[in-house]
């Protein structure tokens, strides 16, 4: 019941009377709004447009982002008191969005693509919207203090309605489908014919989810159980997390860390996806303040270890992408990488200050206080600073093309293993031109530079190189030659990149050892052929291996076995 009195102070705290007064018209006036939004994204995000074989300008993206997250925004600030001040900040956020998609429009030669910088803008107006709904509700004499309690109550609300409001937007849908096939049984099409326009599906989406938003959002009684709920589920996953985290990282004392940059390309994503479900569940339990805080003795441990472990796993995933940047050098994405990692650093470190503030004040629990002091500079530092990366002030596509090219004239790497369809159509302006400008030249580099140019999609270009580059795979043991038909249906790709070898088992099977990545382990892929066609035997895969290099010693042993046999079949493993 905690949540509903939050929600019941937060209703109380200012606004006198008319923002204590009920307004019915919310829901629809939502509804309408987001209706409208989505009509008009549709309209001119370039949907409209490519109907009649158009391709949508710059302005078209803009003015899509404008009218989806300057609704979007306006849809969660909208209060009946003060609400020139809600129409105000969406806009505002609808217009800086809106000029980051006109950017991000033009930095890719096909047009507006998902990109960190639109990313970065949407994350600091989802943390700015909690600030400006707790700034707006002060009182007059305190205009600027951002009381935790309300921060706290809008950050958690405005997640519970927003996902809330997307599950009712899906249950509206099935709903709507499950009528228009009723109706199509007595021959009326008109439903049916409605949710295949797609002007028809953004428009009911939106007002769908604008409803769902103003009844959820009028109603805080539901609004309070319904966080309630959250945080108190979210809260229970906190000591099977902390575990989890506390095991692997002292584990790491043992294995070591070969075995995380070896086994997968993705560890810096897996480790700051654990930091950040650490944050999340540690301040479930702390709630907003000390009323509110789990009285459990476990899950407030659970909560101490969590917060403890976010700085370890975030300076284990900054080693990850410093090993990347130094092996391959840099790209966009792995610059953003580094930045995450920084962020993710700096709650690591506000987290474990708090911790040693409580321990030296020989109070471990009062940690708490001092996270809630933290998180309110965290919250606006990263909402500045997510809005600057947005702006198109760094060119990281620009860092990374000149890095690439100075790896490329320096040797680093060769002119076959070069990434042309990156620098032409991943790092941006600045890439084309250097991809333009190594075409015009001679060689090798100008023909595959020229064909990235001319390629739409990177498997399209992978697929023209492999046309003319021979597969580089290691026969042992005297076997034969790999046939055709099987090189090109199932490992042509893997082994142009990287070398393989091939051991027959037998004249109709045979296993190749193949590496998907530098750093990555083995595989080994089991073929037979059966009826003259080769197909995969995964019964016969034998997973992940060691690291093998091109010249290691690749052999089939003949070994005895004793093993427990009931009527010819085997039984169990084999005996020692």
């Amino acid at each position: 019941m905690s949540d509903i009195n939050s929600a019941a102070a937060h209703k109380a705290s200012d606004g006198g009377d008319e923002q204590r007064t009920p307004w019915p018209a919310k829901a629809a006036l939502l509804s309408l709004l987001l209706a409208l939004c989505g009509g008009l994204y549709w309209s001119f995000s370039g949907q409209f447009i490519m109907m009649y074989r158009a391709e949508p300008e710059q302005y078209h993206y803009a003015l899509g982002a404008f009218f989806i997250f300057g609704g979007l925004t306006l849809a969660f600030a909208l209060e009946r008191h003060k609400w020139l001040w809600a129409v105000g900040f969406g806009l505002s956020g609808g217009i800086i969005l809106a000029g980051i998609a006109y950017w991000v429009g033009g930095y890719s030669a096909r047009g507006f693509e998902w990109n960190w910088a639109f990313a970065a803008g949407v994350v600091a107006l989802l943390i700015a919207t909690p600030l400006f709904q707790t700034l707006r509700d002060n009182p007059p004499e305190n205009r600027r203090a951002l009381n935790y309690d309300q921060l706290h109550f809008y950050s958690w609300s405005d997640a519970v309605i927003g996902l809330s409001a997307l599950v009712f937007t899906g249950i509206s849908w099935l709903l709507l489908l499950l009528i228009s096939e009723l109706f199509q049984l007595i021959g009326i099409y008109l439903l049916v014919d409605a949710t295949e326009n797609e002007l028809f599906g953004w428009t009911f989406s939106g007002a769908a989810f604008g409803a769902a938003l103003g009844i959820l959002r009028e109603n805080d009684r539901i609004l309070g159980l319904l966080q309630n709920v959250v945080l108190i589920v979210l809260s229970i996953l906190a000591p099977f997390l902390a575990i989890a985290l506390g095991l692997f990282l002292l584990s790491l004392a043992f294995t070591g860390l070969d075995d995380l940059w070896s086994s997968t390309s993705s560890t810096t994503p897996i480790l700051i996806s654990c930091a950040v479900g650490a944050v999340i569940l540690a301040n479930a339990v702390i709630r907003n303040n000390e009323s509110e805080t789990s009285q459990s003795i476990i899950l407030k441990i659970a909560a101490i270890i969590l917060a403890a472990t976010i700085l370890p796993l975030a300076i284990i995933a900054a080693v990850s992408t410093g090993l990347r940047i130094e092996q391959h050098g840099l790209t966009p994405d792995r610059l953003w990488g580094l930045l995450i990692v920084i962020l993710a650093s700096s709650y690591g470190l506000a987290y474990l200050t708090s911790i040693v503030r409580a321990l030296l004040a020989k109070s471990p629990f009062v940690w708490a206080v001092f996270v809630r002091a933290a998180n309110i500079k965290l919250a606006i530092g990263l909402c500045l600073i997510a809005l600057f990366l947005a702006l198109p002030i760094m060119d990281f596509g620009a860092w990374s093309a000149r890095d690439q090219l100075s790896r490329l004239n320096s040797g680093e790497v060769n002119a076959e293993d070069f990434d042309y369809y990156a620098l032409a159509n991943e790092f941006g302006p600045a890439g084309r031109a250097m991809a333009k400008q190594m075409a015009a030249g001679d060689g090798e580099s100008a023909i595959l530079a020229d064909e990235a140019l001319d390629s739409n999609n990177r498997y399209g270009y992978q697929e023209q190189r492999n046309i003319t580059r021979p597969i580089d795979i290691r026969i042992v043991q005297n076997g034969p030659k790999i046939p055709e038909k099987l090189s090109n249906n199932f490992f042509r790709n893997d082994c142009r990149d990287r070398p393989c070898t091939a051991i027959w088992t037998d004249k109709n099977r045979v296993k190749i050892l193949r590496k998907s990545c530098d750093n990555c382990n083995v595989v080994v892929w089991s073929f037979v052929q059966e009826n003259g066609e080769w197909k995969r035997d995964y019964k016969h895969d034998e997973g992940k291996t060691k690291q093998l290099d091109p010249k290691s010693e690749v052999e089939i042993r003949s070994i005895k076995r004793r093993q427990l046999f009931i009527e010819g079949q085997p039984v169990g493993e084999p005996f020692e």
